[in-house]
């Protein structure tokens, strides 16, 4: 499970790098407004726009996976969530346009999460998650979030809604020199959890060096194919376990791996040997050094088989766990539980946690990694709120490569300027204006519904 929490994970320099394009003057702040006549004196008509929700219809059946019957889609009136008519005082109201679908949200279908630093989904309630908007309408008591501000939620509290008023101490704005840099979306990636969990994962709890041969399961995820490169970046022989041979095809072509090796269509025996015949051929050697686990389960017995004596096993996730009611991590198999004490084999579940204290460095590292393309994402894009279930039910069975998304608005028309600006900026002014635009990066365990 991605263990990761943060709180206001993106506080960004205020590096003005051009004007507020015009699209953003548009928008309505009663701060900008209050002298206008007519209804905004009154009211903040932005709140009578029609709007839709993700709410959670059902829960699965424990041991059973969340299917699409356990989401509804229905309309919102944002108008609950007023003050008189208006924004309420210290929010914002946003319009959606990006989400985030991550594997560690399944534990929030359940009635107890297992963990302390994200509740569970409520029966009727929104969906939530991490994602990125705009801000349309500003409330009283909010400064730093002007109208037209692209605006951040990195971890789990963004509402699955086409618009919704929110608190604004929970949103982090997105500078225009990120804008500049990259696309935004990197911020629910690289430069967010997915990059912080495979940064630390590989470099700390790893302690990765050339003399390593990896193996990365779940490596065409968002944090596996992170972890990959990262692996890749200490001088390892990186070998990637991913579901089918297009995305082996990607990780050896695309992404530097090794070598790929696919598990849908083996047993845990032929596993075992294909994984053999690959730490042979890229290493010359007869067995693995580390494994960084992001599935458990068969996949996770057959890698043992091939770690080496003194190895160590990284527990990033368990996906093919997360349906089960066993307690986090999972107990491997008697049989891999004896190997792991005949060779002396490492296995500790790792919390990122744990290296809050450098998320600040971290986060300025990943995004001059990102800004320059030497750190790759890719991104599997599903179109439309009222597809968000569909997104969420697809990755939890491998059907994404690279980070899972949904695009809920289409972007503003000042997109293709910074897309623009990005594709003619020298590799070396991105390097410099990298170093100066994230400042500082504040992360803390939150509960929030």
């Amino acid at each position: 499970m991605l263990q990761t929490a943060c709180r206001r994970g993106f506080a960004v320099a205020s590096v003005k790098c051009f004007p507020i394009p015009q699209w953003r003057r548009g928008c309505s702040s009663r701060n900008h407004d209050r002298d206008r006549a007519g209804a905004y004196e009154n009211s903040d008509p932005e709140l009578d726009i029609p709007a839709s929700e993700i709410v959670l219809a059902s829960k699965p059946a424990p041991g059973s996976p969340v299917t699409l019957d356990n989401f509804a889609h229905q309309s919102y009136n944002l108008q609950n969530d007023a003050v008189q008519g208006r924004v309420p005082p210290g929010h914002v109201l946003v319009k959606t346009m990006w989400l985030s679908v991550d594997p560690f949200m399944r534990c929030r279908f359940n009635d107890d999460t297992g963990v302390d630093y994200t509740a569970p989904y409520t029966v009727g309630k929104p969906i939530k998650s991490a994602g990125i908007g705009y801000v349309q309408v500003s409330g009283d008591d909010v400064d730093d979030l002007k109208p037209g501000s692209f605006v951040i939620d990195p971890f789990d509290g963004w509402p699955w809604r086409s618009d919704a008023v929110l608190d604004a101490t929970q949103l982090t704005p997105i500078t225009q020199a990120i804008e500049t840099l990259m696309p935004v979306t990197q911020l629910l990636s690289n430069v967010g959890l997915s990059g912080l969990t495979a940064l630390h994962g590989i470099r700390d709890a790893g302690q990765v060096s050339a003399s390593d041969t990896v193996i990365v399961s779940g490596a065409a995820g968002s944090v596996g194919l992170l972890a990959s490169q990262f692996a890749l970046r200490a001088g390892a022989t990186v070998i990637g376990i991913c579901g089918t041979p297009e995305k082996a095809k990607a990780l050896t072509n695309e992404v530097g791996c090794h070598a790929a090796v696919t598990y849908k269509d083996k047993s845990e025996a032929e596993l075992a040997s294909a994984l053999a015949v690959a730490i042979l051929e890229t290493s010359g050697k007869n067995q693995a050094t580390l494994y960084f686990d992001n599935v458990g389960g068969v996949v996770s017995e057959a890698v043992v088989n091939r770690l080496a004596p003194h190895g160590k096993i990284v527990i990033c996730g368990q996906i093919s766990m997360y349906d089960s009611d066993e307690d986090y991590p999972p107990p491997m198999s008697p049989t891999a539980q004896s190997l792991l004490a005949q060779r002396n084999i490492s296995r500790e579940r790792f919390l990122v946690l744990d290296h809050a204290s450098e998320f600040s460095s971290s986060l300025a590292e990943l995004c001059q990694l990102t800004a320059t393309g030497a750190l790759q994402q890719h991104e599997t894009i599903t179109a439309g709120l009222t597809q968000a279930p569909d997104a969420f039910v697809g990755m939890m069975s491998g059907q994404n490569f690279g980070k899972a998304l949904v695009k809920c608005a289409d972007p503003p028309p000042s997109a293709q300027m910074y897309a623009f600006l990005r594709s003619v900026l020298p590799t070396a002014i991105r390097r410099r204006l990298s170093t100066i635009t994230i400042s500082e990066a504040s992360f803390a365990p939150n509960s929030r519904t």
